[in-house]
Formats: structure tokens, C-alpha cells, sequence
């Protein structure tokens, strides 16, 4: 595709950010998004995989700058799934768990969303909300709002669907934790 348009942004970008993402190549990853961001300046998603490449090479505060620009512009649960890990990263973790609660109540089916959540749960702690115990001796479901399974142990239940929230199920045999809205 660069090769028929080679003023087609989003070539560029998709190939950048697949390089990004995959945390490979990543000084070749910043020439093909800088290309397609000097084609399409203004483009949101042009910006969040500069800001996602940026911080992939180490670079917290150009990724946060570019990522935050991005979500202005155009507040989608992708961008905000990598703005809020640059946020974690930078210490400012209320404000990336805030983050990625709106986004996941205005797109609770977004994969790339829910698999920052699901890993950030299982690296992390975050708070415990509402009657959840930290201790539970039994493993227990844990559901991301759309309904993935994340389970410590097959659903014996069906889950309750509702407004999106977060809660932490612990399990003392597994010793993971685990994110569901």
C-alpha cells in the first residue's frame, strides 16, 4: 500500500503501530508514524501511536503529551487505554483508573480496553470496591463487562450485567488478581 500511495497516511501508521504494539522495531516504528504524522497532523489516531511508540521507547512525558493531545481530539476507549497506561507509569494512577472507568462505560466492549484493565488487574492492585473481600478462599468469577471470561475458575453462574465498575476479586490459591466491572 505505501508503495501504491505513498501519501496514504494511515499505511504508514497502521505499520508503525503494529511495530508499537508488538514493542518491536520501534526506532523504524517512529519513522513510519512520524512520516504519517507530518501526511495528517491533525489526525487523532496518528497522535495516540506516536504517543504509544513514544512511550514504548521510555519516553513518559513525549507519549503523554501526544496521547492526551489524541484524546481531546477524539476521546475513543483505544486512546484512552494507552493514555491511561503512560498516566499509571507517570505515578498518576487515580487519574488512569478515572480514566479508563469512562471509557469503559462509553465502550465497554473494546478489546484493546479491556485487555489493558484485565493486565494492568493482574500486575497491580487497585482499590477494592464495594463488598468484594481481599481474601476469599475459593477462586471466584471475575467478568470483564462484556463478557469475557477472566476467570479464576469456570463461571457457575451467569454473571449480572449492569452499569460498568470496577471490582477486584482476589483468590488466595491462585494468588492473582483479577479485574470485572
Amino acid at each position: 500500500v505505501i508503495q501504491m500511495k505513498p501519501d496514504y497516511a494511515h499505511a504508514y501508521n497502521a505499520l508503525g503501530y503494529t511495530l508499537a504494539d508488538r514493542n518491536i522495531r520501534l526506532d523504524e516504528a517512529y519513522s513510519l508514524i512520524e512520516k504519517a504524522l507530518k501526511l495528517a497532523p491533525e489526525d487523532p489516531f496518528i497522535m495516540d501511536s506516536m504517543g504509544w511508540v513514544l512511550y514504548r521507547m521510555g519516553d513518559l512525558k513525549g507519549g503523554h503529551d501526544y496521547l492526551a493531545r489524541a484524546y481531546k481530539t477524539r476521546p475513543d476507549a483505544e486512546i484512552a487505554a494507552h493514555l491511561g497506561e503512560v498516566l499509571w507509569h507517570q505515578g498518576r494512577r487515580d487519574e488512569a483508573e478515572k480514566l479508563w472507568r469512562s471509557a469503559l462505560k462509553e465502550s465497554p466492549a473494546n478489546e484493546v480496553l479491556q485487555g489493558v484493565l484485565v493486565g494492568r488487574a493482574e500486575v497491580e492492585e487497585f482499590r477494592v470496591r464495594g463488598d468484594v473481600e481481599r481474601h476469599l478462599i475459593e477462586p471466584v468469577e471475575c467478568l470483564i463487562h462484556a463478557g469475557r471470561d477472566y476467570a479464576a475458575a469456570p463461571p457457575k453462574r451467569t454473571p449480572k450485567r449492569g452499569a460498568a465498575h470496577f471490582e477486584i476479586c482476589f483468590t488466595r490459591r491462585a494468588g492473582t488478581t483479577f479485574l470485572a466491572p
